[in-house]
């Protein structure tokens, strides 16, 4: 049976609240007539009988009910994401795991993937939870871009969806470190008494790795033995952000604890560069805990990602030209990388000072 009915009425037939009624309407399970009022003023909806069976009513319903919503093809959209049909390359192997992570958790609570849902999902975290919100929204993005290229979407949900895009709340963080508070660092691993031979050696490691290469913790933690060329002065980084791959260079301060790290690296059968005094591969997670345990015991504000950033403004105080910085940090996109450039004011007001131009 189809007919018009109010949400009032929808409300009362399946024994919910109007509240819980609207919520179904924004996920899509039952469908709003647009620009149609009751006399009262209440949305009227378009009303199958089907739905009594699907979302309960007051008498106990013992037919077996057949669930049909998105949650069967996720497997087919990982596929799809893993071997970049979905988009121009591939998920990188962090990025893949994030997004189908979030997918899990969504598919336990809504079987469709739609503006409704999506709008639902968000409303889970606060506004100030970006990378939540981010990491969510992205994933569904994904899956419905797999729905469109497989004929079981129009295109059009993918502009719907950009109107829901997550925004930043304030300014990110973006705390670089200045050659004072470096040496800080430093002189606070070499000299604290809690830290073994090996942790000592391994912060040290860590530490100079990211800010002698400025890349990215996930990188720094899929290093293997078999991607550095000590004789050729150069890491492999293998599939990084965006499914791409670069070579880093070695500084000569990098290769000295390099060199120092190799040898007193414990024997395992792992065969990642990074190995915790457990003998064990030292994942991203574990490196971010590192920097920020070794940030609150040297008193200087500093994050595994404000490394990175730190090594690009030296870089570019050093004179490094910023086309080469923007090659090193693995980014398509020289504006990106001028957000990473922290000059300060002080400095550009110097510089101007010491720039000859020609005078009338």
């Amino acid at each position: 049976m189809r007919e018009l009915i109010s949400t009032k009425e929808v409300a009362k037939k399946l024994n919910k609240t109007q509240r819980q009624v609207n919520r179904l309407i924004q996920a899509g399970k039952i469908q709003r007539v647009e620009g149609a009022m009751t006399e009262a003023g209440g949305s009227l909806v378009i009303w199958l009988e089907e739905y009594i069976d699907k979302f309960g009513s007051k008498e106990k319903d013992t037919r077996p009910r057949v669930e049909v919503g998105h949650q069967p093809y996720k497997d087919d959209w990982y596929r799809w994401a893993e071997n970049g049909w979905i988009s121009k390359r591939p998920l990188a192997e962090a990025t893949l795991f994030k997004y189908n992570r979030a997918l899990t958790v969504f598919f336990i609570k809504y079987s469709q993937v739609n503006v409704g849902t999506l709008q639902l999902a968000l409303e889970q975290y606060r506004t100030d939870q970006y990378g939540a919100r981010h990491d969510v929204y992205s994933a569904l993005t994904s899956f419905a871009k797999y729905l469109v290229k497989n004929n079981m979407e129009n295109e059009a949900i993918l502009n719907e969806f950009k109107k829901y895009r997550p925004e930043r709340v304030g300014e990110p963080s973006r705390v670089v470190c200045d050659e004072g508070e470096i040496e800080q660092i430093f002189n606070h691993i070499n000299n604290y008494p809690r830290y073994s031979a090996y942790s000592r050696l391994l912060n040290r490691l860590i530490v100079n790795l990211l800010l002698h290469t400025g890349i990215r913790v996930s990188e720094a933690a899929n290093i293997k033995m078999k991607d550095i060329d000590l004789k050729g002065g150069q890491i492999f980084i293998f599939r990084g952000k965006g499914a791409k791959d670069r070579i880093v260079g070695i500084s000569n301060q990098l290769q000295h604890v390099l060199k120092e790290y190799l040898e007193k690296r414990l024997d395992t059968e792992s065969p990642y560069l990074l190995i915790n005094p457990q003998g064990r591969h030292l994942v991203k997670i574990q490196i971010q805990k590192r920097i920020q345990k070794i940030s609150e015991q040297a008193g200087v504000e500093i994050t595994a990602h404000g490394l990175r950033r730190t090594y690009a403004t030296l870089c570019s105080k050093a004179g490094m030209p910023v086309e080469y910085i923007s090659k090193s940090l693995g980014h398509s996109n020289l504006a990106v990388t001028e957000l990473y450039l922290m000059t300060s004011q002080k400095a550009v007001v110097e510089r101007m000072k010491q720039i000859e131009l020609p005078s009338g």
